[in-house]
C-alpha cells in the first residue's frame, strides 16, 4: 500500500511550491523493517536506473505531484544485487488562504470604553475570507497585535484591553 498524500503549506503566497521533508513517509513504508534504504526521485524513469536522486530529502521544495521513493533491501541476492520496489508518494502544496481585514464596527453600551466581541460570527469570518474559501476549511486564529505575540484565547467573547481604542485584530 502506498503511503498517504505527503502535505505541507505553501512557501510564499500564490508560489504553488512547498517545502517537504520526504522522509516523513519511511517509517509507514518501512513497517519496521530496518533493512531498508530509502531514495527519492522526481521520475519514475530515474528511480528505475537509480540515478539523479533528490539531493536533499528533508527539504525538496516542489509543487503539488508525485515523488518516486526507491526501496531497497539491504541485503544482497544470489546475483549480488539488492532487491528493490518503487513507491509512489504523493505531495499536496496547500495554499495560503488569503486574508482580508474587516472592520467590524461595534456599539459601547456602558459608556466606560469597553465592549465585547464575537469574532467568530458567521458574517466576520465570510468577509475574512470572502466568497471564495469555505471556512469549514480553515482555522481562525486570532490576535491583538500586529507581532502576532498575543492570542486572544476566547474570541466568541473578547473584551477589548484599552477604552475606546481602535484594535486590530490579526490572523
Amino acid at each position: 500500500m502506498d503511503p498517504e498524500v505527503l502535505e505541507a503549506c505553501e512557501n510564499a503566497f500564490g508560489s504553488t511550491q512547498a517545502s517537504f521533508d520526504l522522509t516523513q513517509a519511511e517509517d509507514y513504508i518501512r513497517n519496521n523493517d530496518a533493512n531498508l534504504t530509502f531514495a527519492y526521485f522526481t521520475s519514475l524513469s530515474n528511480a528505475q536506473s537509480n540515478t539523479n536522486a533528490i539531493a536533499d530529502p528533508t527539504n525538496h521544495v516542489s509543487a503539488s505531484g508525485v515523488v518516486y521513493v526507491r526501496v531497497a533491501n539491504n541485503r544482497v541476492d544470489y546475483t549480488g544485487s539488492n532487491c528493490f520496489v518503487i513507491v509512489t508518494l504523493p505531495i499536496q502544496v496547500n495554499p495560503i488562504p488569503a486574508a482580508n481585514a474587516v472592520n467590524y464596527p461595534n456599539c459601547e453600551i456602558n459608556t466606560d470604553g469597553f465592549n465585547t466581541f464575537n469574532l467568530l460570527n458567521s458574517d466576520i469570518v465570510a468577509q475574512i475570507l470572502g466568497s471564495s474559501q469555505n471556512p469549514s476549511n480553515f482555522i481562525l486564529t486570532y490576535f491583538a497585535d500586529a507581532a502576532l505575540t498575543v492570542a486572544i484565547n476566547n474570541p466568541t467573547n473578547y473584551t477589548n484591553t484599552t477604552p475606546l481604542a481602535k484594535k486590530f485584530m490579526w490572523w
